[in-house]
């Protein structure tokens, strides 16, 4: 991962991850 990356879990075990971009 790239420092400064959030890193969303759902309850799926599905990991979600969005930069800061927005």
């Amino acid at each position: 991962l790239v420092t400064g990356d959030i890193v969303e879990v759902n309850r799926n075990g599905v990991w979600f991850i969005e930069t800061k971009r927005r």
